[in-house]
C-alpha cells in the first residue's frame, strides 16, 4: 500500500493533467439533513429546543483535497449560548479522530482560507491541532454525520419575524488543513428549511415570588405570592415535577420552588413563574416533667424528662434563672423547676418547658477502706475505718454473712470483707461501705541461743541452733550488721552475736533472735616431716623438719615412747618416729604431727700413715699402713690420681700419696686416709775381695780391696765388731 502523501501526489498530477478546471469542482456531492422538531408554518416559538443534523454521504476528493471539517451558521433568532455539539463521527479512513474546536486555522501557505470555527474538524495525527494535517481519507459514498442542538431566544429577545436560519458548510483539508493542492471552492453551504420566530406570546405567568414560613403556619395559597399580574388558570407542579393544587401546607407540602405555569394554544407559547416556598421547622420543647432524685444518684439529663418528643438543641435555666447545663447532679443541685427553651428561628416562636425536681437526702455509709492488722494487735472499731462520713445506727456483716459487732478483734476474728449498712427512706436505696480486713501473721524467730566451736570444725547451720518453732525464711547478720548466709564456716567467721531476722509485713514487727558464736582456735602441731642424717652430723632440731605452720610449745615423744627434748644427737639417739603434740583448747582436739628420723653411719678410712720400702720388697699392701680401724672395702689412688689396687709393687711403683678412699650413703660423705710410700734404691756393697799383707806393711782402705762397684758411705765391722775402713797390718 502506498503512502499516503504519495497518493495525494498522484491524485494531484492527475487533476494538473485535466487542466486547472478540475480545481473548481465540487467536492461535497451529496447529503441529508434532518430537524428533531420541524417548523411550525416556518416558525419555531420563544425557547423552543431543535436538534440540527447534517450526514454527508458523498465525497469528490477533486485535486486531492480530503474532508477535512464542517461548520454550523445560525441566524439572528437562535440563542447561541445554548448551542451544543453532538457526538463527532468516527473516522472512515479508520486513522485520525474527529473532535469539535472553537478555531482550526489552515497551515497549508497559500491555500488556506482563515481561521473556521466552532465547528467539527478532523486530527489525522491526534496531536489536538487539526489545522496541521490532512482530512479523513474517504471517497465516494461516506456517512459523516455531525449535529448541533439549540434553542430559540427566549424572554424579551425573543421578538416575531426574526431569522431562524440554519446552514451548513464544509472544508477540505486544503481550506481549513495542511495540504497545499487547492480545490472544493465550489462546495455548497447546505441550508435548512427557511423558519422564523413566530408570534409573540401575550400569555403572562406574572413575577417570581418567594415566602419563608413556619412548620405550623396555615395553608398557603400560591397564587396569591406571584408579584405582577399572572394569568388566572395556570397550572402548580411541585419541586419534584408532579403536578400540584397551588395550596401549600406547612408540615406537609414539599418546600422548594413551585411553578406556575400558563399556556397559550395560539400562538402556542407557554410562560412560567416561581414560587420559592422556605419552610422553618417550629422547635418543640416539650412537656413538663418531674422527678423526685436521691442526693446520692448519679447526674441525669433533665431532657430524658420532658414529654412530647422536644427537639433537642435549647437551652436551660436552673430555679433561680441562671443558666444550667442540663445535666442535673442530685448531690450539689438546687431543687426546684428547670426551664428548657427553644428558640424559634422567624417567623416561628420561641418554645419552653419546665422540669420539677425535688431532691431527698440518701443515707451514708461512707466509702469503701480497707485494714490490714496483725495477729497480735489490738482490737480496731470497723466504723472509724470507713472512707466519707459515715452515718452510725447501722448494722455490720461479717465475711460469712453473720451479724457483727463492728469491733475487729485481730486473731479471734475471721479476715474478709466487713459490710455496714444504713437504710434508706424510699425513693432512695440503702447505703453500704465495706471495710475488706487483711491479717498478717507476726512472725516468730525463737529465743536466743550460744553455742562454741573449734576453728576447725565443719560449716553449721545457724538456723538449726534456733530453740522451738521459729519461721523459716528470714535472714542473718553479723555484729556488723553485714548479711551472712546461715551457713556458718567456723574456719573463716569469728565470734560474735548473729541476729535471725523474720520480716513482719506491717502492721506486724520484725521478729528477731540473737546466736552468740563463740570460736576457739585450733591448734597445730604442722604436717609430718622427716629428716635423714649421718652419725656424726651435728644436733638437729625437729621443729624444723616439721611442714606447714606448727605451733611452739609442743612436747616430743622419741620412738621408744620416751619423752624428747626436739634435738636428736646423730650416733646418740635412736632413729624412728618422733611425735609431736600441742594441746588443744576445749572443744578444740590435741595436734600431732610425726617427724621420722633416718641414721647412717659414718664409714672410717682409717688415719694416715707412712711407708717406706726397699725397691726390692716386692708387694706390698698399702692397708696395714694405715692408722686406726679403717672399712675395707674401698678404693686407692695413686700420687697422679689414677685407680690403684691396694697393694704396690716397690721395684715399679711411685714413691707418694697414696689416698684410700670409702664410699657413703647420703647423708654421709665418703672417707679417705693417705698413705706417704717412700722406696728406697738397694745399696751396694760390691763383692766380696781379699788382701794379702805384711805385716807393717801399709795400711789399706778396705773398700779398695772390694769386687764391683760399692757404694761409698757404708760402715765396715770385722771379725771383732765395728771396725776401721782403714786396716792396718
Amino acid at each position: 500500500m502506498k503512502h499516503p502523501i504519495f497518493r495525494r501526489f498522484i491524485l494531484a498530477m492527475s487533476a494538473l493533467a485535466l487542466g486547472h478546471a478540475g480545481w473548481a469542482q465540487p467536492c461535497l456531492t451529496s447529503w441529508n439533513v434532518s430537524a428533531s422538531t420541524p417548523p411550525v408554518n416556518g416558525t419555531y416559538a420563544c425557547g423552543e429546543t431543535v436538534t440540527f443534523c447534517i450526514t454527508v454521504t458523498g465525497w469528490n476528493q477533486s485535486n486531492a483535497n480530503w474532508f477535512h471539517g464542517v461548520v454550523a451558521n445560525f441566524g439572528p433568532g437562535w440563542d447561541l449560548s445554548t448551542v451544543v455539539p453532538g457526538p463527532p463521527p468516527p473516522s472512515c479512513s479508520g486513522t485520525g479522530s474527529w473532535g469539535y474546536y472553537n478555531s482550526v486555522q489552515g497551515t497549508s501557505f497559500g491555500t488556506n482560507i482563515g481561521p473556521q470555527g466552532p465547528g467539527f474538524f478532523f486530527d489525522l495525527n491526534n496531536d489536538g491541532n487539526a489545522g496541521n494535517n490532512f482530512g479523513d481519507n474517504c471517497t465516494g459514498s461516506a456517512n459523516w454525520q455531525f449535529c448541533w442542538t439549540v434553542s430559540v431566544l427566549d424572554g424579551p429577545a425573543c421578538l416575531d419575524g426574526a431569522s431562524l436560519s440554519f446552514s451548513f458548510n464544509t472544508f477540505s483539508d486544503s481550506e481549513t488543513g495542511s495540504w497545499s493542492g487547492a480545490g472544493c471552492n465550489g462546495d455548497p453551504i447546505v441550508p435548512m428549511p427557511p423558519a422564523v420566530i413566530g408570534g409573540t406570546c401575550t400569555i403572562d405567568a406574572g413575577v417570581d415570588g418567594s415566602i419563608v414560613v413556619c412548620s405550623t403556619s396555615p395553608p398557603l395559597d400560591l397564587f396569591q405570592l406571584l408579584g405582577g399580574t399572572p394569568d388566572p388558570g395556570g397550572v402548580w407542579s411541585a419541586p419534584d415535577g408532579s403536578a400540584s393544587s397551588g395550596v401549600f401546607v406547612p408540615g406537609t407540602s414539599v418546600a422548594g420552588d413551585h411553578t406556575y405555569t400558563v399556556t397559550s394554544a395560539s400562538p402556542p407559547c407557554s410562560e412560567t413563574a416561581i414560587v420559592t416556598v422556605m419552610v422553618v421547622d417550629q422547635q418543640n420543647a416539650g412537656s413538663d416533667g418531674t422527678v423526685t432524685a436521691c442526693a446520692s444518684d448519679a447526674p441525669f439529663p433533665l431532657f430524658d424528662l420532658l414529654e412530647d418528643s422536644p427537639n433537642a438543641g435549647g437551652d436551660w435555666t436552673d430555679p433561680t434563672g441562671a443558666p444550667h447545663s442540663g445535666t442535673f447532679d442530685p448531690a450539689v443541685g438546687i431543687p426546684g423547676g428547670y426551664t428548657y427553651t427553644l428558640a424559634g428561628a422567624p417567623p416561628c416562636i420561641t418554645t419552653s418547658a419546665v422540669v420539677e425536681v425535688d431532691v431527698l437526702p440518701t443515707p451514708n455509709a461512707g466509702t469503701n477502706s480497707s485494714l490490714t492488722v496483725c495477729s497480735t494487735g489490738n482490737a480496731v472499731s470497723l466504723l472509724d475505718q470507713l472512707g466519707g462520713s459515715p452515718a452510725g445506727g447501722g448494722t455490720w456483716t461479717a465475711p460469712d454473712g453473720s451479724p457483727a459487732n463492728g469491733v475487729l478483734q485481730p486473731g479471734t476474728d475471721t479476715p474478709g470483707v466487713y459490710t455496714y449498712s444504713v437504710a434508706g427512706t424510699a425513693p432512695c436505696p440503702g447505703s453500704s461501705a465495706t471495710v475488706t480486713v487483711v491479717e498478717n501473721v507476726q512472725p516468730v524467730a525463737a529465743p536466743d541461743a550460744a553455742a562454741t566451736y573449734c576453728q576447725s570444725d565443719g560449716a553449721v547451720d545457724l538456723f538449726s541452733l534456733l530453740e522451738g518453732s521459729p519461721d523459716a525464711g528470714g535472714s542473718w547478720t553479723d555484729a556488723t550488721g553485714g548479711t551472712v548466709p546461715s551457713s556458718l564456716d567456723p574456719g573463716i567467721a569469728v565470734s560474735g552475736v548473729f541476729t535471725y531476722t523474720v520480716s513482719g509485713s506491717p502492721p506486724c514487727l520484725d521478729a528477731t533472735a540473737l546466736v552468740t558464736i563463740t570460736i576457739i582456735p585450733s591448734v597445730n602441731a604442722g604436717t609430718n616431716g622427716s629428716v635423714a642424717l649421718c652419725s656424726t652430723d651435728a644436733p638437729s632440731v625437729l621443729f624444723d623438719a616439721l611442714g606447714g605452720s606448727p605451733d611452739a610449745g609442743g612436747t616430743w615423744t622419741a620412738p621408744d615412747g620416751q619423752p624428747s627434748s626436739g634435738v636428736y644427737q646423730p650416733g646418740i639417739d635412736l632413729p624412728g618416729d618422733y611425735i609431736h603434740i600441742v594441746e588443744g583448747a576445749a572443744p578444740c582436739p590435741n595436734s600431732s604431727a610425726i617427724v621420722t628420723v633416718a641414721e647412717t653411719t659414718q664409714p672410717s678410712a682409717g688415719t694416715d700413715g707412712t711407708a717406706t720400702l726397699c725397691e726390692t720388697a716386692g708387694t706390698t699392701d698399702l692397708l696395714g699402713f694405715l692408722g686406726g680401724t679403717p672399712t675395707v672395702g674401698g678404693s686407692w689412688t695413686a700420687p697422679d690420681g689414677s685407680a690403684v689396687p691396694g697393694t704396690i709393687d716397690a721395684q715399679i711403683a711411685e714413691a707418694g700419696g697414696y689416698v684410700y678412699t670409702v664410699a657413703a650413703p647420703a647423708p654421709c660423705t665418703a672417707a679417705q686416709a693417705l698413705v706417704d710410700v717412700t722406696i728406697n734404691s738397694q745399696s751396694d756393697a760390691g763383692s766380696d775381695g781379699s788382701a794379702a799383707l805384711c805385716t807393717g806393711g801399709d795400711a789399706l782402705l778396705l773398700t779398695t780391696a772390694l769386687g764391683g762397684a760399692p757404694d761409698s758411705g757404708g760402715t765396715w765391722s770385722g771379725p771383732t765388731g765395728a771396725a776401721n775402713p782403714v786396716f792396718t797390718p
